[in-house]
């Protein structure tokens, strides 16, 4: 039986749509930057107009191989678990200052706590998760996860203010009248590397006399609480983060499309996106006690999104675009 020309006419239709809509694009796969831009021009400019998913914000590359893979999931596990734990450390030092506790003598706490030498300590256990891996990396990784780990933990100059210590005031910030520093003023490099000081010519050639860990004691049980809870709210925003570029990393290497926005900022579904889960503890933290100004609503979500940011710029670090 013959078709109408109503039916011919359908059918010429769906094969000219056919021929002129251009098949969805994959993701970026092995090798390829996340955000769809040319490896080799350093991911510039990002392309994920072009693909079905990317991550418009995230640098690095996807891993070029299973062994690669499990190198950076792990250098992702051990920074995560390096903030909290160093975190941690500050609560001890800022619970401690609040208790009245001599700031040289919980700040000598936070810095065994932080440093060792003790074989537990936050930086000792980061190296060792970095070690487990090691025979899975690339170089670049292990030379990136190195530069990071002392950012984070020694203040090199020029970017000391991106140390663990310096980000301490992002959540013990109440200066109001009357505040005290958390830890005292000390030398940073010189002769007299460790020792108190007052002004700078205090610490000889080549030092500076600062406030190594910044930040002032909380004004009240309600104020330590509220900065206590931000960081540790902070540091699973950090991990979920993290996890959430594990995923993107293990979907793309496998040419699947992977959301990663829903991941980290919105999901439309479930709402257990790492910023919602965040949001939730904000809005029960300032439903229950009295938080300082200076840790409102509009500063938590000023400092996850610094955190997210910071997680997708840094995204490099474990996910390398190793050229070839």
């Amino acid at each position: 039986m013959s078709r109408t020309p109503a039916l011919r006419g359908c059918g010429i239709l769906l094969l000219h749509v056919l021929i002129l809509r251009p098949a969805a694009a994959a993701p970026p796969g092995p090798g390829e930057c996340f955000n769809g831009g040319d490896p080799h021009a350093g991911c510039v400019p990002p392309e994920c107009a072009a693909f079905t998913s990317c991550g418009a914000n995230v640098t690095g590359c996807v891993s070029p191989s299973p062994d690669r893979t499990k190198c950076a999931v792990g250098i992702g596990k051990a920074f995560s678990k390096a903030l909290a734990s160093a975190i941690k450390c500050h609560e001890k030092q800022a619970g401690a200052r609040f208790k009245g506790v001599p700031a040289s003598v919980a700040g000598a706490i936070e810095e065994t706590c932080e440093l060792g030498p003790s074989g537990k300590s936050v930086r000792e256990k980061l190296d060792a998760g970095i070690q487990r891996v090691a025979p899975l990396c690339e170089s670049a990784q292990l030379s990136n996860a190195a530069a990071e780990a002392d950012v984070l933990f020694r203040h090199p100059a020029p970017v000391p203010g991106l140390s663990l210590d310096a980000l301490n005031a992002v959540a013990y910030c109440d200066s109001t009248a009357g505040a005290e520093f958390i830890e005292e003023m000390e030398c940073a490099g010189g002769p007299t590397n460790g020792a108190p000081c007052e002004v700078n010519a205090d610490c000889g050639p080549g030092g500076k006399c600062l406030h190594e860990d910044l930040g002032w004691v909380p004004r009240s049980k309600d104020g330590l609480k509220c900065a206590d809870t931000l960081g540790n709210a902070l540091a699973k925003l950090t991990d979920a983060t993290i996890r959430c570029h594990g995923k993107m990393n293990a979907a793309f290497y496998a040419g699947k499309d992977f959301d990663v926005e829903a991941c980290e900022e919105f999901d439309p579904v479930h709402h257990r996106s790492a910023r919602e889960r965040f949001n939730a503890v904000r809005d029960k933290t300032h439903a229950t006690i009295a938080c300082p100004a200076c840790l409102d609503p509009g500063a938590w979500d000023d400092q996850a999104a610094n955190s997210i940011g910071t997680i997708d710029g840094g995204n490099i670090i474990a996910f390398p675009c190793l050229i070839q």
